[in-house]
């Protein structure tokens, strides 16, 4: 230890060890000088060493030292989890040691209150601080306190009662009853306290709620059915109801609104509570029967009650009492609704539902009015009729009888529709009534006007007469001046009397006139006539809306002979036969002979003593066809002496005619194929090709220009042949040279190709060319045989000891050897080459060398252009020509490309830098190698030399470059 008593930085005074008393020592405790470095981890107890500045440190966090003054108190340490079971005070200065407190016992007594909630007693004028909630009255004695340490726990007073909960205030909307916040013990806590509801609220097993809660009762609230004057009752079950004072005191009793109507007395909803609830008062009113008979009830108009539905002051006896029909959709029928068949009904099916007459002030009811029922008088009742008001929806569908009603505005409606009703007038003329069926029986008038009915009409004898035309076409007669209208077809000289006439009742009917012609005329719709009549149509001769007659054409002799039918020329008929327009009676008709195979001579031709013929004769007429003076499908009058066919005409299956006739040729019209004036032969196949003798005889041919491209090697000539599309192929003709050679000659411009050899010059057309298919044939030009040459093939060219020319003979590969121009030198020779003139147009394949052949313009040719050939300054048997493409892997010597003729060849020359000074027995072996090798020259040993050319060998495989060395080995 350091005292006061020594210098800083020269001297320090070391006292004893602190000494550990026995409490030290029980808690394992280790004294130290509190002035010290030294740092305790555990509980400093202060009295626990002997010596000043000594303190005793305890490691043990768990360990509670008592202080002198709880050891005064006779008291005990304890951790918090154990305050709770001090009967007495917690001190918390009173002990060492983490959450310690020292538990002095008799200063305070805890209650139940305080210690059942967890909470401990401590003295409140002590520094000790509660950092929970703090309840004065929650220990005995003076200046104590009950602390309950968690503040998150709500703790209920006896104040918030048996039927109390201690809840947070947050909470308090789940509180139905009455929040008392002084009753619980917490921060943000209040006592929830039940409502009490009495004895009447029990019974109905209500359930009682602050009616300022938020609380929202589905049932019947019964606001004096609780102690408090906040809480109300709420009694769930909404059929029960709960009588209240004033209804007791008027010895009523509650009912639902379905039993009200049976209430002898006033319904009063203020005096019951419950859904439809209400109190039946005795004796105040009584309903009488139109309110008893509809569902209704008497109420007091002054008593509060509300009708909800339809109020009838008439329908109660009792000051202010009035009746109320609850369904405010019903209809209640008053008196004045009177009659068997009177009702009461709603507005919007008046229009369509009541067929009577309405009255609005006869029915109680929103929207209600009364249908009184029409009344039916003697002559609507004996016919069953049916009486309805004239303004209603009500749509008769029998005979409308307006005056069989009581009331002015209804009509009789008789549904029988088979019933007449015979009118004054019809009586007093002596007529009886009939349906529309009856009355072309009528042997008079027809009157519709005197007779009630549907189609009822009055038959009045004597004053019209029907004709028979009006009799026999299903009509009747009737007075154009009664008022009665014909629906019909009217004529007006169907009947006999003073301004009568015919009605044909069918207005689709059409009636037959006598102008229509008889048994030849025939009347029909006008929608029929485009169709079916094939006639002379008459529209005045027939009766009836879009009505015509429709009368025969009448054939004449010709005609009907050939069994030829008349028609009119207008109608939609179509002749699928012979039209013969002169053979009927009438101008506008046609005769049709159906027979196609029947020609008909018209006067022309028998004039000229022709005969009709069908086109399959018409090439053995030996005259002019025409076919204007026959009728028949393709029949034409052949008029013998006018035209005479020529052979090419009758050869070529045509026909003469006069081109003036009118006759028209569907084929090949050709001028100059028949004799005579204005004569003209026509071809009928016009597919064909008619060959003229221009088209020249055996070697042409005439074809049709889509063969000519590819079927024609002559030369085309169109005018040469006749028809459409038809040209001559004439013949190429071939030469001498041409014929000896087996040749062919076709036209240069057509589609045919030569396989062999093309000689341009051997056939005697300007454009034609001979086609010597034998490949292996030479032909001499004239240059060639100018200069005595000989044609030949390519292996024979070696051979030529003159000039080769392959401008001067025709065929693969053939040239002329021409001799005495150019010499071959025995280079060309020797290496299979040939000479040339370089002017003259032949062309070098392979290897061109112009010093190899004596003459002016002269070259030699070596034709094999993968040959190398070696020249003089190769250097003999030293030098090798070989190709470019061994050079790199093959030569060892120096390349010198000039010195050989071929593409892409060089020479390999040898060069000795070393005499020989190597001899062996072996074959004599060049060896190359680099300029390094120089030096080893002047070595003369054997051995030596051996390794040298090892070495020489090595050097050349490193791929160094230099000047090439040769050892040579005798």
């Amino acid at each position: 230890m350091m005292e006061d008593g020594c210098k800083p930085g020269r001297c320090f005074c070391c006292t004893p060890i602190c000494t550990r008393l026995q409490r030290c020592i029980n808690n394992n405790g280790v004294c130290f000088n509190v002035k010290s470095n030294y740092s305790c981890n555990g509980t400093i107890y202060t009295e626990g060493c002997k010596e000043m500045y000594c303190a005793c440190c305890v490691a043990d966090p768990t360990i509670c030292i008592p202080k002198p003054n709880c050891d005064t108190a006779q008291g005990q340490c304890m951790k918090p989890a154990q305050w709770n079971t001090c009967n007495g005070s917690i001190d918390t200065t009173g002990c060492y040691g983490t959450n310690c407190a020292c538990c002095k016992p008799g200063a305070c007594t805890t209650t139940p209150t305080c210690q059942n909630n967890g909470g401990y007693c401590y003295d409140t004028t002590s520094n000790q601080t509660c950092n929970g909630t703090t309840y004065d009255d929650g220990c005995d004695g003076l200046n104590c306190a009950c602390c309950f340490p968690n503040t998150t726990t709500c703790i209920k007073l006896a104040s918030c009662g048996t039927n109390g909960t201690c809840i947070k205030e947050t909470n308090s909307g789940s509180c139905y009853g009455i929040l008392d916040k002084s009753s619980c013990l917490g921060t943000g806590c209040t006592c929830c306290k039940d409502c009490t509801r009495n004895q009447q609220c029990a019974d109905a097993s209500g359930y009682c709620y602050n009616s300022l809660s938020t609380y929202q009762c589905s049932g019947t609230i019964y606001k004096q059915g609780c102690s408090e004057s906040q809480c109300y009752c709420c009694v769930s079950d909404t059929s029960i109801c709960i009588k209240l004072p004033t209804c007791e005191t008027a010895g009523g009793s509650c009912m639902k609104q379905t039993s009200w109507s049976t209430c002898n007395g006033a319904i009063d909803s203020t005096d019951c509570l419950g859904t439809n609830c209400a109190c039946c008062k005795p004796g105040a009113c009584t309903p009488n029967p139109i309110c008893q008979n509809n569902n209704g009830y008497c109420f007091d108009t002054t008593s509060g009650h509300t009708c909800s539905g339809t109020t009838y002051p008439a329908g109660c006896n009792g000051q202010n009492c009035a009746c109320c029909f609850p369904d405010p959709n019903a209809c209640v029928q008053l008196p004045e609704c009177s009659g068997n068949s009177s009702t009461c009904m709603k507005d919007s099916v008046i229009s369509t539902s009541c067929f009577g007459i309405p009255d609005e002030p006869s029915c109680l009811g929103n929207q209600c009015t009364c249908c009184k029922d029409c009344t039916p008088n003697t002559q609507c009742s004996n016919n069953d009729g049916f009486c309805y008001y004239n303004q209603s929806a009500y749509s008769c569908p029998g005979t409308i009888y307006k005056q069989g009603c009581g009331e002015a505005n209804c009509h009789c409606c008789i549904n029988d529709t088979s019933l007449c009703i015979k009118l004054p007038d019809c009586e007093s003329a002596g007529g009886s009534c009939m349906n529309p069926t009856s009355w072309n029986s009528c042997n008079g008038e027809v009157d519709s006007t005197d007779c009630l009915g549907t189609d009822c009409a009055c038959c009045k004898p004597g004053a019209c007469t029907p004709k028979p035309i009006c009799q026999d076409n299903n009509g009747y007669c009737f007075n154009v001046n009664s008022g009665h209208v014909c629906t019909g077809i009217q004529y007006d000289d169907g009947c006999d009397g003073t301004t009568c006439s015919c009605c044909f009742t069918d207005t689709n009917a059409c009636v037959e006139l006598p102008e229509c012609g008889g048994p030849n005329g025939t009347c029909m719709k006008d929608s029929e006539i485009s169709t079916n009549c094939f006639g002379i149509p008459d529209e005045p001769s027939c009766l009836g809306n879009n009505c015509t007659c429709c009368k025969d054409c009448t054939p004449n002799t010709q005609c009907s002979n050939n069994g030829g039918f008349c028609y009119y020329n207008q109608s939609t008929y179509s002749c699928s036969g012979t039209i013969y327009k002169q053979g009927c009676s009438e101008a506008n008709c046609h005769c049709c002979i159906n027979d196609t195979s029947i020609c008909i001579h018209l006067p022309d031709c028998d004039s000229a003593n022709g005969t009709c013929m069908k086109p399959a004769s018409w090439n053995s007429c030996n005259g002019e066809v025409d076919s204007t003076d026959c009728l028949g499908t393709d029949c034409a009058c052949c008029k013998p002496g006018a035209c005479t066919p020529k052979p090419i005409c009758q050869d070529n299956k045509g026909y003469c005619f006069n081109v003036n006739s009118g006759h028209v040729c569907t084929g090949i019209q050709y001028d100059d194929g028949c004799d005579g004036t204005t004569c003209s032969c026509c071809f009928t196949d016009t597919n064909a090709c008619v060959e003229l003798p221009e088209c020249g005889g055996p070697n042409g041919t005439c074809m049709k220009d889509s063969e000519i491209s590819t079927s024609c090697f002559g030369i085309p000539d169109e005018p040469s042949c006749l028809g459409n599309n038809c040209t001559c192929c004439k013949d190429c003709t071939p030469n001498t040279q041409c014929s000896i050679n087996e040749g062919f000659c076709y036209y240069n411009q057509s589609t045919y190709s030569c396989s062999g050899t093309i000689y341009k010059q051997g056939c005697s057309e300007e454009n034609c060319y001979c086609c010597i298919n034998d490949t292996s044939i030479c032909i001499h030009l004239p240059d060639c045989d100018s200069a005595n040459g000989t044609c030949m093939k390519p292996t024979s060219w070696n051979s030529c000891n003159g000039e080769v020319d392959s401008t001067d003979c025709l065929g693969t590969d053939c040239a002329c050897c021409k001799p005495g121009a150019c010499t071959p030198k025995p280079i060309c020779q020797d290496n299979n080459g040939y000479c040339f003139n370089i002017n003259s147009g032949h062309s070098c394949s392979g290897t061109q060398y112009d010093d190899g052949c004596d003459g002016t313009t002269c070259s030699c040719c070596f034709p094999d252009p993968n040959a190398c050939v070696e020249l003089p300054e190769c250097g003999g048997p030293n030098g090798i020509c070989m190709k470019d493409s061994e050079i790199s892997t093959s030569c060892f010597g120096i390349p010198d490309e000039p010195s050989c003729l071929g593409n892409n060849v060089l020479v390999a020359r040898i060069v000795h830098l070393i005499p020989s000074v190597l001899t062996t027995t072996a074959t004599a072996t060049t060896i190359r190698v680099p300029t390094h090798a120089q030096a080893l020259s002047t070595i003369k040993d054997a051995v030596k030399q051996t390794v040298i050319v090892v070495l020489m060998i090595l050097l050349s495989v490193s791929n160094c470059l230099g000047v090439i060395v040769v050892v040579d080995h005798a």
